[in-house]
């Protein structure tokens, strides 16, 4: 009995450690104006897009966000 439980919480552990791109792991960080904003999830590059102006930086954490039609003159890192 020992055995299997201990079975089902290393299998717990395991897959949630799998979830290595969690929406709220996502980071966009934006400079305007040398003010510093933090946008979160997969939206979080289209959120700190809308918001930023010319000339801005949008600093992006690693993983897959949700993809924009840039047409702003940004820096994205």
């Amino acid at each position: 009995m020992k055995k299997l439980f201990l079975l089902f919480v290393v299998s717990m552990l395991a897959m949630t450690g799998a979830k290595a791109e969690e929406p709220s792991t996502l980071v966009a960080t934006l400079n305007h104006e040398g003010k510093m904003w933090a946008f979160y999830g997969k939206k979080a590059l289209v959120d700190a897009y809308n918001f930023a102006r010319e000339g801005d930086v949008i600093t992006l954490s690693a993983g897959t966000f949700t993809a924009v039609n840039m047409t702003k003159n940004l820096t994205i890192r």
